[in-house]
């Protein structure tokens, strides 16, 4: 008989598959379940072990048929092998399935902690997937927690020696998390990477809202800011992924580029003429009777410039001598 029950009060047994089948069901990214959940820390005095937190965590197999559902209720030390081969090196600490292990009663001997010893070099990396697996065995799956810095000759681990590495577990119904009213966002240096098809990413910078496409492209949400580009002359470029309000004092002939829109946006450039010149447009932006508008004359007068971008052209408007 093939067709079982996952779980039966009074069985004797269950098939590991049908046990695993309850957390595929439900998990659809492996890692750990909470923010401490097998955080890796050094000794509150620093000796050549670190420490693992209580948590729970999932470990899926590379097919992903199978998923382990692990619980540490009480905080483990893992030794750091010595280094003594005149170079540093970088290790992983992995939480592994050991599949060859004959579990006891309640299967506290199966997931297990491993120090993956890296290749010493003068600029090490990291264990690789390969170097991983020829160390806690080839079929075991497993999570990394964490790189350490190990230092030739070192004695001890202290915390800048410690990489969090952890993945969070998700749920194919989404993550799960409380919403206290707002959300608190940390401003980015970089913009994140373009998600999948039908999905949009939010991230600030220089405390203004963004949204990042599938597509690649990039759009301010709101307007409450202005990239001033201060004094310019000769070639400029304005980068529209860095908002949609921009500002620039022209000391001389100008012209534009135009990088980074996005499909159905509408941009505002504020033009203040510090000195005589002209001012040259990209030639997909469309005026009025194929016209440029002259911009205000006199030093400190200022043109507003609007675009509206239709995915190929940008169509222009301008309010002048303000």
């Amino acid at each position: 008989m093939s067709h079982t029950v996952a779980v039966r009060d009074g069985m004797s047994s269950s098939a590991e598959a049908a046990l695993s089948n309850i957390a595929v069901a439900f998990i659809d990214t492996a890692g750990v379940v909470g923010t401490s959940d097998y955080l890796v820390e050094a000794q509150l005095t620093p000796d050549n072990t670190v420490k693992i937190n209580i948590g729970r965590a999932y470990v899926s197999t590379v097919a992903e048929d199978m998923k382990y559902s692990t619980l540490l209720s009480a905080v483990e030390n893992v030794t750091i092998a010595a280094n003594n081969s005149g170079n540093p090196r970088i290790d992983a600490i992995v939480l592994y399935i050991d599949l060859a292990a004959a579990p006891d009663a309640t299967a506290t001997n199966v997931a297990k902690f491993y120090d993956v010893t890296g290749t010493p070099a003068g600029s090490p990396v990291a264990p690789t997937n390969a170097q991983i697996l020829a160390q806690i065995g080839a079929s075991n799956p497993y999570i990394i927690l964490s790189n350490i810095a190990v230092a030739n000759g070192f004695t001890s681990i202290i915390s800048a020696n410690i990489t969090d590495t952890r993945t969070f577990t998700t749920f194919n119904t989404g993550p799960t998390f409380q919403v206290p009213g707002y959300i608190e966002m940390t401003e980015q240096a970089s913009p994140p990477s373009s998600p999948a098809s039908g999905k949009v990413r939010l991230y600030i910078k220089a405390d203004a809202l963004f949204r990042k496409l599938p597509s690649g492209g990039i759009a301010q949400i709101g307007n409450t800011t202005i990239n001033d580009l201060g004094s310019v002359s000769g070639a400029q470029t304005i980068d529209f992924s860095l908002g949609l309000n921009h500002a620039l004092t022209m000391t001389n002939t100008t012209t534009l580029t135009f990088t980074n829109p996005v499909q159905g946006e509408h941009y505002v450039v504020e033009v203040k003429n510090g000195d005589t010149g002209t001012l040259n447009y990209p030639v997909n932006v469309l005026w009025n009777s194929n016209t440029p508008p002259s911009l205000g004359l006199g030093i400190n007068k200022i043109d507003l410039l609007g675009f509206f971008y239709d995915g190929t052209y940008f169509i222009g408007m301008m309010a002048t001598r303000y």
